[in-house]
This record gives structure tokens, C-alpha cells and sequence, in this order.
């Protein structure tokens, strides 16, 4: 049985999945809980709204010059629901040269403070970096998708 928490990260990825596509947050949630992945509808819709902030400001915040902090606007606004006052999310692909085969990633780095593009990878790369050397594999296509500021949080 999941937990409300592995629910809920279940659940936002088929909400991610259903902003691509184009879908109204009513189809979404429909689907959602025909799939048996429902939580309270006001958290669904808040997370849809929070979601659907993303396809547009992530045409913007993934061509930040790396040495420069991402304005206040570029930030998708988020309430409640992240515990540090930052969040990054960074996708990508690993490539197997022995396989070929390309496989993606998602990965998160949480701050307290505002980051630089340059910093965010230094810390969502450096994990990834070392499972890659293991298996004699490249990151490759990396960006920063999307920056998630928490509402009523200080900002330098």
C-alpha cells in the first residue's frame, strides 16, 4: 500500500503529464481517480495550477546565463507544499555507449537560498556523476526544467 506522500509524487506525475498534453485539470483528476490516485481535490487542483506554471517559464529559465541568479518571475510560486524556500528541478539523459541506449532523468535540488544555473547542476549532477562512472556511462542534454519558489518565504 503507498503512502499519502508516494500517492501524492505518483499522482504529479501524471498531472506533469497531463499539462503536457494539453489536458484541463478536470480530465486530469478524472483520470486520476479512475486510476485510484486521488487525495483531497483542493491539493490536486493547487498542484495542477502549480504544474501548469511550468511549460511556460521553463521556455525562460533554461537559457539563464549559468553565472546569473533567474529573476523572481521565472520562478513557478508554489504554497505550502515544499519545505525549503527553493526547489530546481534538472532533466536529462544518461548514455550507455556499451548498450546505446539512452535512458532520461529527473532530478531535484532544494536550497534555502536562491541559486545560480552553474550551482544547481554542481549539486544535481554530482550523484548522478558517480552511479555514470560505475556503469561506464555519460549525462548528456541536461537543463534546468523548472525553479519552484514557496510563497512567504524571504527573497534576497
Amino acid at each position: 500500500m503507498a503512502t499519502f506522500g508516494g500517492i501524492r509524487g505518483l499522482s504529479q506525475a501524471f498531472i506533469r503529464r497531463g499539462v503536457k498534453l494539453g489536458l484541463s485539470s478536470t480530465a486530469t483528476i478524472n483520470t486520476l481517480r479512475k486510476a485510484g490516485l486521488t487525495y483531497r481535490r483542493k491539493d490536486m487542483l493547487g498542484d495542477f495550477r502549480e504544474w501548469a506554471q511550468v511549460p511556460k517559464k521553463a521556455n525562460v529559465i533554461k537559457y539563464v546565463r549559468r553565472d546569473y541568479l533567474p529573476s523572481k518571475d521565472m520562478y513557478v510560486s508554489t504554497y505550502g507544499k515544499q519545505r525549503a524556500a527553493f526547489r530546481y528541478q534538472v532533466t536529462g539523459t544518461i548514455y550507455n555507449p556499451e548498450t546505446h541506449e539512452r535512458l532520461p532523468f529527473t532530478t531535484n535540488v532544494v536550497s534555502e537560498f536562491q541559486m545560480t544555473p552553474n550551482q544547481v547542476y554542481d549539486e544535481a549532477l554530482e550523484p548522478i556523476k558517480a552511479s555514470t562512472e560505475a556503469y561506464s556511462s555519460d549525462i548528456e542534454n541536461y537543463v534546468m526544467e523548472a525553479a519552484f519558489y514557496k510563497e512567504g518565504e524571504f527573497w534576497d
